[in-house]
């Protein structure tokens, strides 16, 4: 069973503010959730839901992806119109993404497996558990925070590869990989940036899935006055 509180705890060593953001959701929103599954709700699922459900304080499952139950509750309407079942019958919705749908599925293990679904497949599993998935986001977060921060300063990384590795992640990507002369972002699936530093000039290695994510990437590179290479 998931210890709510001590996950919120261990998020806010490094994040102070998170407690003060998390809103738990509405207990009617709460029961159309248990009455769409059918059966009651996992106590890790309720958990999250009642402290954080409507409001996860900027924590996410998966990429791409809303837990909220506004967004889970309409995809449930709309799967409801569709004559055929995307997601196996005895699990759980718990996201909505343009990747597929984030489910809970507790038909083989005692703690319900977290599972990504496309079109009716399972496309992988994302956790043994929603416990797990949930420590394992915030200390993702807490590199993420610290290898932007004092643990690139630590490392000697050169002040102009600090700032644009700070850009972007102020637009949304995370931090990888980080030496002396280079760090690597990666954003989603969708992109992934190598900064390296070979003074007095800086370059960037990049890679997109789609034509248009690498178009914006190299916008977004343009504006910070980084040069693909």
């Amino acid at each position: 069973m998931i210890d709510i509180e001590a996950l919120v705890d261990y998020a806010a060593e490094d994040d102070p503010d998170f407690r003060n953001r998390l809103k738990g959701a509405a207990p009617g929103d709460i029961a159309r959730l248990e009455a769409f599954a059918g059966f009651p709700l996992p106590g890790s699922y309720r958990f999250f839901l009642e402290r954080m459900g409507a409001d996860a304080g900027g924590l996410k499952l998966q990429a791409g992806c809303r837990t909220e139950p506004s967004a889970v509750l309409a995809l449930h309407e709309r799967l409801r119109e569709n004559p055929f079942p995307l997601i196996p019958k005895g699990t759980i919705l718990i996201g909505a993404g343009n990747l597929g749908e984030l489910i809970l599925d507790p038909r083989k293990t005692r703690e319900p497996e977290v599972c990504l679904y496309s079109e009716g497949e399972l496309a992988r599993r994302v956790s043994e558990s929603l416990e797990k998935l949930l420590f394992r986001r915030v200390f993702q977060a807490h590199i993420g925070r610290r290898s932007n921060r004092a643990d690139l300063e630590g490392q000697n990384v050169g002040p102009r590869l600090l700032e644009a590795a700070a850009r972007l992640r102020a637009a949304g990507f995370e931090t990888l990989w980080f030496s002396e002369r280079d760090v690597i972002l990666a954003r989603s699936r969708e992109a992934l940036v190598r900064l390296q530093a070979n003074p007095p000039a800086m370059f960037a290695e990049i890679g997109a899935q789609t034509p248009k994510a690498l178009a914006e990437l190299v916008e977004s590179l343009g504006r910070f006055g980084l040069a693909p290479g």
